[in-house]
């Protein structure tokens, strides 16, 4: 193929999709056979639902770190590059009018003075502090994957589900620094930008103006069922999850206005972090009465389900990171029939800015509010019935897979058609 040749699919044509993330694995976009993405369940719910759209999805054929297809402008060093990794990597972008491009910054990140290798940022910065080696960024390769694919004028989404900037990389060796805008270079020159919440949007706006749209998540009611009885005891449980990193948003109001009602509740963590080890002794540190390890993103619905929350709680603390978060852990809850208490947030654009105080969830901001909150639901099988049942409903109306799909269909399509009107990226 020429460069430059591509002829965009005209309307009504199939649209095929290269899923693209640094952090997956390689092989085809199937719900059983691998995901290449991260938080996948963002893309994977919407695999068959596109398909009858007319839209098909496949994920990178090879091991994302291994893509170094491409040379820069200007560049002069030799890429060592096994043939059928880039033969592979070539067709795959031959076969496809869009790219859709997730979480940029989760790149693999390889130590200079050993074999550590890791796909987390976080990890990299503990191993460089804790040995004085030099992990650096394999930011490179997704640079050169990136102008191939501007180069052949295939087009590219940008799908975003929470708000992330360039970490201050100061435990990087000034020379692999500059390697690192691994989150701005794709949002800000991408043909289209897909964000889950309204005020995710306005942020991505700053970057790429104009081309921003708002696609909410979606759900599969029918996989969060429990396979386990549920735990003996009267108390009403209520579960909150996330990663130990996180639990200080628990340990404030939320946790207070547990031990408000304490003869009523049983406060119990599910972890969302698999692959750390001290993640189950800080969340018992933190004061749950019942701690669940992390598992997998596939068996999570499950696992969620049979932690049987009556009460799901989700404080946030204020900041701008959570402000462009979504209604996820609402709509989890939801699918499970279970009232949540969300952190309420000031001005019209927050996280669960979509929930309908005391009709299918309740608000709480303060100590107070978040005492009152938990003693009327404790208080009240009632109330959590109707609170959990007009939620599930609401998600079965408006949050299932085939009812989103339609305006993630649009906007890979619009991009499929203009491909290469993004910048350009240097």
């Amino acid at each position: 193929m020429a460069l430059g040749s591509r002829t965009p699919p005209k309307s009504g044509e199939l649209v095929n999709v290269l899923v693209w993330s640094p952090a997956g694995r390689a092989g085809e976009l199937d719900r059983d056979a691998g995901c290449p993405v991260s938080h996948p369940w963002r893309v994977l719910r919407y695999i068959e639902p596109l398909r009858k759209l007319g839209i098909q999805m496949r994920g990178l054929p090879v091991a994302p770190s291994n893509v170094m297809v491409t040379r820069m402008p200007g560049e002069t060093t030799s890429l060592v590059v096994n043939d059928a990794t880039r033969t592979a990597v070539q067709e795959a972008v031959n076969w496809a009018d869009v790219v859709l491009w997730r979480v940029p910054q989760e790149c693999q990140w390889e130590c200079r003075n050993c074999d550590f290798v890791t796909n987390s940022e976080s990890v990299a910065r503990r191993h460089a502090l804790t040995t004085n080696h030099e992990p650096y960024p394999d930011d490179v390769s997704l640079r050169r994957l990136w102008y191939g694919v501007r180069r052949d004028r295939v087009g590219v989404l940008f799908d975003v589900d929470r708000r992330d900037e360039p970490d201050d990389l100061w435990w990087i060796a000034s020379p692999f620094r500059a390697q690192v805008s691994g989150w701005a270079y794709p949002l800000d020159s991408a043909d289209l930008v897909t964000a889950s919440t309204p005020r995710l949007a306005r942020y991505c706006e700053r970057f790429n103006p104009g081309r921003v749209r708002v696609v909410r998540n979606s759900i599969d009611v029918s996989e969060f069922v429990p396979t386990q009885p549920r735990p003996e005891g009267k108390a009403v449980r209520l579960v909150w999850y996330g990663p130990s990193v996180r639990v200080g948003e628990w340990t404030g109001d939320a946790s207070s206005a547990a031990a408000d009602h304490g003869d009523l509740v049983r406060t119990v963590a599910v972890g969302a972090d698999p692959g750390s080890i001290a993640e189950f002794a800080s969340l018992h540190a933190a004061g749950f009465d019942q701690v669940f390890q992390a598992v997998g993103f596939r068996d999570w619905p499950r696992h969620l389900a049979n932690a049987w929350p009556e009460i799901g709680a989700v404080p946030l603390r204020p900041n701008q990171f959570n402000g462009c978060r979504s209604e996820e852990h609402w709509l989890e809850f939801a699918a499970l029939g279970c009232p949540a208490i969300v952190q309420r947030w000031r001005g019209p654009m927050g996280p669960y800015s979509c929930v309908r105080d005391g009709v299918d969830g309740l608000l709480a901001r303060g100590r107070q509010e978040w005492s009152e909150a938990v003693g009327a639901l404790a208080g009240s099988a009632q109330l959590r019935a109707d609170i959990g049942g007009a939620a599930r409903e609401r998600v079965l109306r408006e949050y299932r897979p085939e009812d989103r799909a339609g305006e993630m269909a649009a906007a890979l399509r619009w991009a499929a058609e203009h491909p290469a009107s993004g910048r350009s990226v240097a």
